[in-house]
């Protein structure tokens, strides 16, 4: 954790005047009867002993609602925008805004930070705390609190939060930037080109779109932000008695035209993503759809080889069928008793055909009534010709 503060005792202290000296506090810095800052500082979810707790209400007169949102709300929860203002009689026995102090929650590269403070109006001081403050707003601020010329930048309203909230969008765009390329990427390839990517580029377009719906929430929340932040500044602008020579607000409002920007962009490359998954499944459905019609065919002209395979086995059977009767009355005849039963009566021939032609077409009509019996038997039948 981050602390930064602009109490005279504490690690940065600005007033309307002068930056009087900018350090960072660390954990081994405190005094030895001071409450040790021991927490889970590295973990994504913030947690805090209670002597911490303690020594940033009591010492840096933190806000207690905020140790208590960062350290219960679960870190997929947004804490959201806060801002409390604290009032005053003066002497004309009339209410003033004596104070204001806030927090807000961003997210630096999808991990949440936090940011509290708190602006003295009467004593013309402001403290911050913030949770995982980027490298790169540390080196800034400290670039300009030591720099006698860069010092009247942080003595600005809100120019550490637009510093904050800069580099936080300016995080966010890189993967806008490289989310942008890959969708691209995929939408300038060919028909041939796509149809030989459907399997792979399914899942990884899922993927993307995924990335892009994150995107969209994030600079969202920015958005909101900046709003607040706005807010935010015109109260602290309207109860400042000087008014800078190089505003803050043009600054607040030219990153939140940006960050709309951006987040119109990535609404429009999610739903190009999904255009482009439609169309995969469009060409998958029409591959799948190749191969149907293909198996299709080869089934018709299976079944029409099997109707004619099968129509040469009924002619075989039928022919089988006209001989065996004849076959076996000749067999019949051909026996030593019936040989001279036929020679006696002296009718041979006449005897075999009055016996074999009413045997024939019995085994004729029998075998076709049967045939057509089994075809009743089983309908819905495949039926060619």
């Amino acid at each position: 954790m981050y602390v930064r503060s602009l109490e005279p005792c504490t690690s940065l202290h600005l007033t309307a005047y002068h930056v009087s000296h900018c350090r960072f506090l660390k954990r081994h810095e405190l005094k030895s009867q001071d409450a040790k800052l021991d927490a889970a500082l590295d973990s994504t979810q913030v947690a805090l002993s209670p002597p911490t707790i303690e020594y940033l209400i009591k010492s840096l007169g933190v806000c207690p609602v905020f140790l208590s949102s960062v350290t219960t709300v679960h870190w997929l929860l947004d804490t959201g925008n806060a801002l409390f203002k604290t009032f005053t009689v003066n002497k004309e026995n009339k209410r003033v805004l004596s104070s204001i102090h806030g927090f807000f929650r961003y997210s630096d590269c999808g991990r949440p930070a936090h940011i509290w403070f708190q602006h003295n109006l009467l004593e013309r001081r402001s403290t911050y705390l913030m949770h995982d403050c980027p490298e790169r707003v540390k080196t800034t601020i400290k670039k300009w609190a030591e720099s006698p010329d860069d010092r009247r930048n942080l003595l600005r309203p809100l120019a550490v939060d637009s510093l904050i909230i800069d580099d936080a969008t300016w995080a966010w765009s890189k993967g806008v930037v490289e989310s942008a390329e890959k969708l691209l990427k995929y939408e300038h390839y060919s028909k041939e080109e796509n149809a030989e990517r459907i399997d792979e580029a399914v899942h990884y377009l899922y993927s993307l779109s995924q990335h892009f719906h994150i995107l969209q929430e994030e600079l969202n929340g920015t958005v909101e932000q900046l709003d607040y932040l706005l807010k935010v500044h015109e109260l602290l602008s309207v109860s400042s008695a000087s008014i800078p020579l190089a505003s803050v607000e043009d600054s607040l409002r030219f990153i939140r035209s940006r960050t709309h920007n951006w987040h119109r962009w990535v609404n429009n490359w999610k739903e190009r993503t999904e255009i482009r998954i439609h169309l995969f499944f469009n060409l998958s459905t029409q591959k799948d759809n190749a191969v149907n019609m293909s198996v299709a065919q080869l089934t018709s002209e299976i079944a029409t080889e099997t109707y004619k395979d099968s129509s040469s086995m009924i002619t075989i059977a039928a022919l089988t069928l006209v001989f065996l009767p004849g076959t076996f009355t000749s067999g019949l005849f051909s026996m030593p008793f019936m040989q001279q039963a036929v020679i006696n009566s002296g009718a041979g021939w006449r005897l075999y055909l009055e016996v074999t032609l009413p045997l024939t077409l019995v085994v004729l009509v029998v075998w076709n009534s049967w045939r057509l019996y089994r075809n009743k038997q089983q309908p819905g039948g495949l039926q060619i010709g």
